[in-house]
């Protein structure tokens, strides 16, 4: 118990530094960008060309729907949300992550903004540190949504390998509360790296917690072994 409060705090510090680092650390082209983005939300919002119909009529209904909320409240982090979003489907990361900045501006606790600003960096940007520094951002305002934990160590795992540090995000979410999801995400988690000892471990403690969900029953074999 003692270790795990200790990892706990250990994560808290290192979300603190990432909120510094995200405090300090804007580009003249990060601002500049978002500059744009708010005096002109929709001047970039174009169904791209070269795509069917139906698609594109897809793409212009999220489009409208977004101005629509954003014109009957500029000041809502929602309609911001909502375009970021459509940005984001039309493959215009920059404006999107600049959309979702705004509404974290207008709400900084905003979780869904700083977890929709993390995964246009994962998956269009591919700036994998910067990903960690707003899924650690986003983790500082909910301690307890375990899958922002299961998304930053998997990105430190598989995108910037390091599983250690991998490993450090599991446990510290394992301090607050045993989540069985977090539970289940560490087994896997020792599994791919091969460490039987504390996958056993992890998963007696899921089964403790857990005795009686017919699907955690699978891993009473790793216990038995």
């Amino acid at each position: 118990m003692r270790t795990r409060l200790i990892s706990f705090f250990v994560i808290l510090i290192v979300l603190g530094v990432g909120y510094y680092i995200y405090s300090t650390q804007h580009t003249s082209s990060d601002v500049s960008v978002v500059e744009i983005v708010r005096q002109d939300p929709a001047g970039g919002l174009v169904v791209p060309e070269g795509i069917d119909e139906a698609t594109a009529n897809v793409y212009q209904h999220h489009i409208d729907t977004a101005l629509a909320l954003h014109t009957e409240k500029p000041e809502e982090e929602k309609g911001w949300i909502l375009i970021g979003g459509a940005y984001k489907l039309i493959d215009k990361p920059d404006e999107a992550i600049a959309a979702y900045k705004i509404a974290a501006e207008i709400n900084p606790t905003s979780i869904l903004a700083y977890r929709n600003i993390a995964e246009v960096y994962r998956q269009d940007v591919k700036d994998f540190e910067l990903a960690a520094q707003y899924y650690r951002l986003a983790i500082t305002h909910n301690l307890i949504d375990a899958t922002l934990y299961i998304s930053l160590a998997q990105l430190l795992e598989h995108q910037l390998d390091r599983p250690a540090d991998a490993e450090q995000v599991y446990i510290s979410a394992i301090g607050p509360r045993n989540d069985a999801g977090i539970l289940v995400a560490l087994i896997d988690f020792y599994d791919r790296q091969g460490d039987i000892e504390n996958q056993k471990k992890a998963a007696n403690a899921l089964l403790v917690q857990y005795p009686d969900v017919p699907q955690f029953q699978k891993f009473r074999s790793l216990i038995a072994e």
